[in-house]
Order: C-alpha cells, then sequence, then structure tokens
C-alpha cells in the first residue's frame, strides 16, 4: 500500500479578494463592529478629547489630522493616515450617508467625512472596522 501524501494550502484572500460575507463574519478574531466605535465615540471623555461640540447646532467638530484611538487601532477620517505600531496594511470603510451615528461629525471647514481610515498588520486584513488575523493552514492526508 502506497502512501501519497496530499498537501493542501488554504490561504484567506486579501480583502480585494474577498467577498463582503466572508470579509465581515463577526466571529472572527479582531474583528470590530461599526456600531461598537460610534459608541465610543460618544463617550464624555473621548468627545472631550477629539471634537468640539457645538449644542446649539448638535454638530460635533473635528480635525482633519485628528486620529482617535480604539480598541488597539488608531481610527482617522477621509485621507488622513499615519502608520502606527508598524501597521502596513492600510484600511477605508466608506460612510454612506444610511450611517445616521455619524451624520453630526464635521470637520471644521463644514465638510464630512467620507471614509475611516484605519491601518492593520501584515498578517492581517481589513474586516470592517478591524483587523482580522488571516488563517494560513495546512491539512496532510494520508491514504
Amino acid at each position: 500500500m502506497a502512501l501519497h501524501f496530499i498537501f493542501i494550502l488554504l490561504l484567506n484572500f486579501l480583502r480585494n479578494g474577498q467577498s463582503a460575507a466572508s470579509c465581515c463574519d463577526r466571529s472572527r478574531s479582531g474583528y470590530v463592529e461599526f456600531r461598537s466605535l460610534t459608541e465610543f465615540l460618544r463617550k464624555t471623555d473621548v468627545i472631550e478629547k477629539h471634537f468640539n461640540y457645538n449644542n446649539q447646532t448638535d454638530v460635533f467638530y473635528i480635525n482633519h489630522d485628528a486620529t482617535i484611538l480604539y480598541n488597539s487601532i488608531h481610527y482617522s477620517f477621509d485621507d488622513f493616515y499615519e502608520q502606527h505600531e508598524n501597521r502596513t496594511k492600510v484600511c477605508l470603510f466608506k460612510l454612506y450617508r444610511r450611517y445616521d451615528e455619524i451624520e453630526h461629525v464635521v470637520f471644521n471647514d463644514g465638510s464630512r467625512p467620507r471614509q475611516i481610515v484605519f491601518g492593520c498588520h501584515s498578517d492581517e486584513e481589513c474586516c470592517e472596522i478591524g483587523c482580522c488575523s488571516i488563517g494560513n493552514y495546512s491539512y496532510f492526508y494520508v491514504m
């Protein structure tokens, strides 16, 4: 009886090669939901640190180059990104009008953020607004 070794490598594709379903599996390690970030941004100490709030207009003003640390990830808005902790993969989360949670966030010039920018390590991939581990698995079958 001959033994045959079949070596199969299963690699997850980078975000560009994934379907939305596989990139946004909430059970994956490192997944961060947009809603959890917006809940964090509502905290009084976060508002005082990063925003200028105008209670007459209910608008939260933020600088274009502001960076907010949440869940060990540095988040920026629009085109501003500053690499932290050797996070070489840049991720973009598009902000559409359906996100009511941040409708009142505007830049000091009156424009609205179009996207959230953050970075992941090279062995991670962007998943919603988190950095999920990329699973590299090897399977050996003996026949």
